[in-house]
């Protein structure tokens, strides 16, 4: 008893387990915690549930996104042939920046000028991409292009490219004038309804497509002054040479494609290449000799002369390896050495330009 009971002054106290009126207290019961466990583990399912909600969710956008980069941003962005585009972008600003040295207060128009020229360049990609579908289906390096590959139906592409000419040509209306309007509509209806009929007629068609191809320094000087000076027509020069070495080493470079088509390309019936490397060796000489013509007639001065010249030095020695090594890869490299040698002439005109600037306000 001793070991169980005790007395405290006067006070009785009694073991822990038994209660005030010594019966014993029940031993503790995880059923009692019950309702907090169960809201404790509802909680966790609904917190489960909604982050698996949130992970569908993301996963279904991420889908969708997915899809529509596959199935219709991608197509759509290959449909209007954007390296064109910037190309047309490059070569009217050339015009422009050119033109602008007599005519500070025309940059307003630069804006408006190189959206309607790019939305007009998109639309006559997309109606080219219409026109020479079944062609298209025939090549190895343009099957998988959105028309013959079935991703856009012909009606689509037609729409497309009509909608963005016609935008195109509503801007330039609107918010440039008379002379870039035209030359713009110029430009695509040469490239449309000349240049892509008659690459399956004559190999001559390099040289009329080059035609189109060197209308946007046109526009781009149009916009500025609303009439075309020499200075103007010196630019058509320089970029209409500019395009023989170009397309007609990719001709090189893919002349079975090309043939298998029926497409009448100058190297087609070109065996060893030489009439090929004729073309552009003569073509790639006139450009240099053009390129030093805005040094003198629009007042680039001996800079531009000497990056020019350079330039055009670099460019035929390009074409020089084409006549002692004539196949994909050196005319491949010539391809190249074109499309580098533009970007940096047109470098070397804002360089001018801006020297000239700041000599005259000095």
């Amino acid at each position: 008893m001793a070991g169980n009971w005790d007395s405290e002054m006067g006070g009785i106290h009694r073991p822990k387990h038994l209660g005030q009126s010594g019966h014993p207290i029940p031993a503790p019961d995880d059923r009692t915690n019950a309702p907090t466990q169960i809201k404790n583990t509802t909680s966790i399912r609904l917190i489960t549930a909604d982050v698996r909600n949130h992970d569908l969710r993301r996963l279904g956008l991420l889908f969708i996104m997915s899809f529509a980069m596959r199935r219709i941003i991608s197509p759509f962005i290959e449909l209007i042939k954007p390296r064109i585009a910037v190309m047309q972008l490059v070569t009217v600003s050339m015009g422009f920046i050119v033109a602008r040295i007599n005519c500070p207060t025309a940059l307003r128009m630069l804006l408006p000028l190189l959206i309607g020229t790019f939305l007009t360049a998109s639309g006559s990609a997309a109606l080219n991409h219409f026109l020479e579908r079944n062609i298209d289906g025939k090549m190895e390096r343009t099957k998988h292009r959105p028309l013959p590959a079935g991703i856009f139906q012909p009606w689509v592409a037609a729409t497309i490219g009509f909608s963005l000419l016609a935008a195109g040509i509503l801007v330039l209306w609107v918010w440039t004038n008379s002379w870039v309007t035209f030359l713009s509509f110029l430009t695509a209806f040469l490239y449309v309804i000349f240049y892509t009929p008659l690459k399956q007629m004559t190999w001559i068609n390099t040289y009329v497509g080059a035609i189109p191809g060197a209308i946007p320094p046109l526009a781009g000087w149009g916009a500025v002054t609303g009439h075309l000076a020499p200075g103007a027509w010196e630019l058509f020069i320089i970029l209409f040479l500019w395009q023989m070495p170009h397309f007609f080493a990719i001709a090189w470079m893919y002349k079975a494609d090309y043939s298998s088509a029926g497409f009448k390309m100058l190297s087609a019936d070109d065996r060893n290449g030489s009439a090929t490397y004729m073309h552009m060796a003569v073509n790639g000489l006139l450009l240099v000799l053009a390129s030093l013509l805005p040094a003198k007639t629009a007042g680039l001065g001996p800079i531009y002369a000497t990056s020019a010249l350079a330039l055009g030095v670099w460019l035929l020695v390009k074409i020089r390896s084409f006549k002692t090594v004539r196949d994909f890869k050196t005319a491949r490299h010539v391809m190249k050495a074109s499309v580098i040698y533009l970007p940096l002439l047109l470098a070397a005109i804002l360089l001018a330009v801006i020297l000239q600037h700041y000599s005259a306000v000095g």
